[in-house]
């Protein structure tokens, strides 16, 4: 009989020790279905021969250049463009239109100093996943040519470098750009072409509507630049009436609304001013939040803006009552595409700080049982989290009780 039940309870491990294998494998193969990425380059007529260096994918051109035409590291959640290949014996001078397209895995691009290349059309199309793109202080050429460079991507701001220039048909499909930055105060710095192609009318909409180009406007830099088909930034935003901010009127300010007890240090101009609203407890969004969240303490619920011009991060400073100095809370940031910014903050002398790239509602919660108590950490235990951990800590335990339960048979 023992043996007998000693056998029934191993055939009972094998099944949820293969069931928890298998389980785990076809996560696994979904998860690699979603994250390969067509690298669908269509690339010149050529009869060179396609080479692979370092997960980048590339030929040598009839001038001796070297083009990359996709990756093979389908995984890369950030991917640095090299400036040579073939044992540094090719320069880079060429990504091929439509060389990482669609590529959904690809969060980040990095260009490094000394580049020298041109970035063809769709290079970048429909990498929804990429939100940043680096551009180097030390740039030999950078051209982004033509069409839709980076359409489809979720690039909010793109900062341009000395020594850039692009077709502001480059910037077509880019429906989440926010910000245009070009650094530079000469006048030899990224220019906008326009002579061969001319943006379309609804790009020319959603600029007008929705992005801030910053740059200095010089006279010099006006004079040489604006030509008529070569655009400085100035010249550019004014051509099709998009929002302009002169870097040289902005200085760093901190800004501060003594009746709510919060301040924001940031670049802004000279007439900045903080506008602090509490939300509405009647509100559906402080209804929801209060209902989520009714386990602790909502020190505050602010929509926090600034008026005038400011530009790159904000330091955000927020009031906590002084029972919880010492303590840890949550900060929660609301932005204005949806996604929710937490953060976890030490209080210091009844104050939290974050620093965050947009102003939008925030929200700051705190555990009232942690007063007067040593550990004093605001963790929000009913906030869902993603993933199929319950499952696998029921298949963990199940594995340790048929485990303890067998070794308490063979005892016997």
């Amino acid at each position: 009989m023992k043996k007998l039940i000693t056998n029934i309870l191993i055939i009972v491990l094998s099944i949820i020790l293969v069931l928890s294998v298998f389980t785990n494998l076809v996560n696994a193969t979904e998860d690699v279905a979603e994250e390969v990425a067509p690298n669908s380059a269509d690339t010149k007529e050529t009869v060179a021969e396609e080479l692979v260096e370092n997960g980048f994918k590339y030929y040598i051109d009839e001038y001796n250049g070297a083009v990359i035409t996709g990756t093979t590291d389908t995984k890369a959640t950030t991917l640095t463009i090299p400036n040579y290949v073939g044992e540094n014996k090719y320069q880079v001078t060429e990504i091929a239109e439509r060389a990482f397209a669609d590529n959904k895995v690809l969060e980040k691009v990095v260009f490094q100093d000394g580049v020298n290349i041109d970035v063809e059309n769709e290079a970048f199309k429909g990498c929804s996943n990429l939100k940043e793109v680096v551009f180097p202080n030390d740039v030999d050429w950078l051209y982004l040519r033509n069409k839709s460079v980076f359409a489809g991507t979720a690039i909010e701001t793109l900062r341009f470098k000395v020594g850039m220039g692009l077709f502001s048909t480059a910037l077509e499909g880019m429906t989440n750009l926010k910000e245009i930055y070009v650094d530079m105060k000469d006048y030899d710095t990224t220019w906008f072409a326009e002579d061969y192609y001319q943006l379309d009318e609804a790009t020319i909409k959603y600029l007008k509507e929705n992005v801030t180009v910053y740059s200095y406007a010089i006279d010099e830099y006006e004079d040489n630049v604006n030509n008529g088909s070569s655009l400085s930034p100035k010249g550019f935003a004014d051509k099709h009436g998009i929002n302009f901010v002169d870097l040289s009127t902005l200085k760093q300010n901190v800004l501060t609304n003594n009746e709510k007890g919060v301040s924001v240090s940031v670049i802004a101009s000279e007439n900045a001013r903080l506008l602090v609203n509490e939300i509405d407890k009647n509100s559906d969004f402080y209804k929801e939040l209060a209902s989520d969240f009714d386990k602790y303490d909502i020190q505050l619920a602010y929509d926090i803006s600034v008026e005038g011009d400011y530009e790159g991060n904000i330091k955000v400073s927020l009031p906590v009552d002084s029972k919880y100095n010492g303590k840890v809370v949550t900060v929660l940031h609301y932005k204005a595409d949806g996604t929710l910014e937490r953060f976890t903050c030490m209080v210091v002398n009844e104050k939290v700080e974050v620093e965050v790239s947009e102003l939008s509602p925030f929200v700051v919660i705190a555990n009232p049982n942690t007063v007067d108590q040593s550990q004093g950490d605001t963790v929000l235990d009913d906030v869902p989290k993603t993933g199929d951990d319950n499952a696998i800590l029921i298949v963990s335990l199940l594995t340790v009780i048929t485990l303890g339960a067998i070794i308490i048979e063979i005892k016997k």
